[in-house]
């Protein structure tokens, strides 16, 4: 799993697009010879620093376990941007990543907590969310990967290893696009 994800960052940083307008960049992820007047910040990955409190903490405020293997990507790298295939993951930057997951779950996408479903990543191009279904009991959390349109649930991945694997595939198929 981890080997994707890091994969698709480094893809990311060669063809130049770890960049971002106008937004203040963590101090820790910024290009240090980047001069701070330049519009578009240049941001690069860096290891996790979320410490298993600090997930636990986000559960009880969700009131949901969260998948072992999202746990796993939440504790490898802090990011701006992890694309893979038509899933653009919400961004995990350091110091930052808790008060965005809570924004984006707790505020702007509650009706689908509400439903036991968990949002974790956008579809490009769409409104739809890709979202943990947690009213499936699974061992290790392991929940299935659902796609939320609009107020409608459809079934897409048995866990988030196996979205992983054939996001992959995917991408590496619409290579020659």
């Amino acid at each position: 799993m981890e080997e994707i994800i890091d994969k698709y960052l480094a893809k990311w940083i060669s063809k130049g697009l770890n960049t971002l307008p106008g937004l203040s960049i963590q101090a820790k992820m910024a290009d240090p010879k980047q001069s701070e007047s330049e519009e578009w910040k240049i941001w690069y990955p860096i290891p996790s620093t979320v410490q298993e409190r600090e997930i636990k903490e986000f559960e009880e405020k969700i009131n949901i376990r969260l998948p072992d293997s999202y746990k796993r990507l939440l504790r490898h790298k802090h990011f701006y941007e992890l694309i893979i295939y038509d899933c653009s993951f919400f961004a995990h930057p350091i110091n930052e990543w808790l008060r965005i997951l809570t924004e984006k779950i707790l505020n702007e996408y509650s009706w689908i907590l509400e439903s036991g479903k968990i949002p974790f990543a956008e579809i490009d191009s769409s409104n739809y969310l890709y979202c943990f279904d947690s009213t499936v009991e699974r061992e290790n959390n392991e929940y299935p990967i659902v796609v939320a349109k609009f107020e409608e649930f459809e079934f897409e991945y048995s866990n988030f290893e196996q979205m992983l694997t054939e996001l992959d595939i995917k991408d590496k198929s619409q290579q020659w696009l």
